[in-house]
């Protein structure tokens, strides 16, 4: 077949053949991942218009198979100044294997059309696909020695049989495990893919064996949360984070997530819920520190509110939110009978007497001879004669019946002191 191109080619008419031209076959590098399909590209640079040319093009069996072959875009007619040629053989199977074969000519009869002179002219385009494990670099490479007998690598400029400079394509296999097509390293360092366990695989293709993995989720305790910096995951401390959820708590408690009021590295919310610490008005404070804090009273130093001692029952008689007890030892309010209840309670609730309306109990104000009560009836004397409960006949504010007792003449015994029948004239001193 060669001898058949070369003997079209001596056909052809040559009108420049006192002139040396040049012509420059050359594959376009390649980068690919392993086991995706990668295309290289036959471009040819030349001087004057071409009108025929033929080669073979090798590659390493071992990680290259060959997918296909097929004309490049200034082989078809009218297209970015390329032309059809009359005769195109594509071979991707010569005798002896190792790669493929191409001849072409562009005019076996007039007119003439041959592909015009220019640089980067696409003649073949070839597919191939990598071998899923190949590594490292491998060349593609023009060759004379294809197919039998051999195709020789020429190029007719002029009807001048050139032989071209050579330029091998060289096939680069990165390290892509996501198939992407970006070299691991590159997705890892744009941020693309991250790689926690910094082992240089992207985590989405899995972690290296042997790494320690504590909670057995295939996730390296590297990758995982450690708000603590201790190299222990986050998840594999649950005795360090009481309300299970995720977060330990010393990370709550720094990270302003979780209050601690007492600095005891417990999360409050959690020593509430276990019934560490009380919280009875349910204010999510624990008790000691609303009391420490000032945001509740404890009159009594007891430890608990006032507020949940008086719901509990304790008195708050006048309803002012303090304890009565309090009250009465701060001597904010008197309890004069000492009975635990405010006088002024006892009066409001008719325990005690106040008839003279001055807010202390009548009893208070007889026990403490404040006020007489000379018959001994519970009553003070001035509010007995004022509410005619006794008399006074002579208005000296001391009941008749005591001033009788205290020897006072009533000499007919019925219960008149003689000298206020004798004013009066209800009676006579004959």
């Amino acid at each position: 077949m060669t001898r058949l191109l070369v003997i079209l080619f001596c056909s052809l008419p040559s009108l420049l053949l006192a002139q040396t031209f040049e012509a420059d076959l050359r594959l376009t590098n390649v980068t690919t991942s392993p086991g995706l399909p990668l295309t290289t590209r036959v471009l040819l640079d030349h001087d004057v218009d071409c009108e025929a040319f033929s080669f073979g093009v090798t590659h390493d069996e071992s990680l290259l198979t060959l997918s296909s072959v097929e004309r490049g875009i200034h082989l078809e007619n009218a297209t970015l100044g390329g032309v059809t040629p009359d005769y195109l053989m594509l071979e991707s199977q010569p005798i002896g294997g190792g790669g493929f074969i191409v001849g072409c000519l562009f005019d076996l009869t007039p007119p003439i059309t041959d592909l015009v002179a220019g640089t980067s002219r696409e003649l073949i385009i070839a597919t191939y696909i990598p071998n899923p494990t190949a590594s490292g670099s491998t060349t593609i490479n023009f060759s004379g020695a294809l197919h039998v007998p051999p195709v020789d690598v020429l190029v007719i400029l002029a009807g001048q049989e050139i032989i071209p400079t050579m330029t091998s394509g060289t096939v680069s296999f990165i390290t892509d495990c996501n198939v992407n097509g970006v070299p691991d390293s590159e997705d890892i360092a744009t941020g693309t893919s991250p790689d926690c366990d910094l082992d240089g695989i992207p985590d989405e293709c899995g972690f290296s064996q042997g790494t320690a993995d504590c909670d057995g989720d295939g996730v390296p305790d590297s990758c995982e949360s450690d708000c603590n910096l201790d190299l222990i995951p986050d998840d594999c401390q649950p005795a360090l984070d009481c309300d299970s959820d995720g977060l330990l708590d010393i990370c709550a408690i720094s990270d302003g997530l979780a209050s601690d009021c007492d600095l005891d590295g417990v999360p409050d919310d959690c020593e509430i819920a276990q019934a560490q610490e009380p919280d009875c008005d349910l204010d999510g404070i624990p008790d000691v520190c609303s009391i420490d804090l000032g945001l509740v009273s404890d009159c009594n130093q007891d430890l608990v509110p006032d507020s949940c001692n008086i719901q509990a029952g304790a008195a708050d008689c006048d309803l002012n939110g303090i304890l009565d007890s309090c009250q009465i030892v701060a001597g904010n309010s008197s309890d004069c009978d000492s009975d635990g209840v405010l006088d002024t309670c006892a009066i409001d609730q008719g325990i005690s007497s106040d008839c003279d309306l001055d807010a202390v109990p009548d009893d208070c104000e007889i026990a403490q001879s404040v006020e007489a009560d000379c018959d001994l009836d519970g009553v003070i004397d001035g509010c007995a004669i004022s509410q005619g409960i006794v008399f006074d006949c002579d208005q000296d504010l001391i009941p008749d019946s005591c001033n009788i007792q205290a020897g006072a003449l009533d000499c007919d015994l019925n219960g008149i002191l003689d000298t206020c029948q004798l004013a009066s004239g209800s009676a006579f001193d004959c």
